[in-house]
């Protein structure tokens, strides 16, 4: 056990050494500094009611309460397994739920919905409600994600009857 021991922090060490670590990537630039103040600029003016499906956080920073990541949307209603032990009832939460977010975009409930510039589909009743009204990636507004999954907030869409 010591001889083998010993072995692994010989290999991690010499890896250490060989690869030294660089957490230059991992710091933000002056640009993404900049970046990041008009993006946190233009959710404060857009307020509370700011949906940002991956990234609920931003929610907050714009003073609302925050909600559930996209994430948490798309495993409770993908979920292949059941709920309850009662398809009828799993089919019919999954219909509620499916039908609550429908709603609160039908209702207009988020003055702004702000998507990721990857490519995951707009949720339930989106594009029918809202449209793109601004690219952030265009008004130097979308800073880049440095760790995790490589998105970044990107396209703000609007109910419709406020679409220029």
């Amino acid at each position: 056990m010591r001889v083998f021991s010993l072995l692994g922090l010989t290999v991690l060490s010499a890896h250490a050494l060989i690869h030294r670590l660089d957490p230059s990537p991992h710091i933000p630039t002056a640009l993404d500094q900049a970046e990041a103040k008009r993006l946190l600029a233009y959710l404060t003016e857009q307020g509370p009611d700011t949906f940002v499906p991956a990234h609920p956080f931003y929610n907050v920073l714009a003073g609302g309460a925050g909600h559930m990541h996209a994430m948490g949307l798309n495993d409770v209603y993908a979920w292949p397994r059941a709920i309850t032990g009662d398809p009828n009832r799993d089919a019919a939460i999954k219909e509620r739920f499916r039908e609550s977010v429908m709603t609160s975009f039908q209702a207009h409930r988020w003055k702004r919905v702000i998507l990721d510039d990857c490519a995951t589909p707009p949720l339930f009743g989106l594009s029918r409600y809202y449209g793109v009204a601004l690219d952030l990636g265009q008004s130097g507004k979308a800073p880049r994600a440095f760790t995790g999954y490589p998105c970044t907030p990107r396209y703000v869409w609007a109910p419709r009857g406020e679409l220029p």
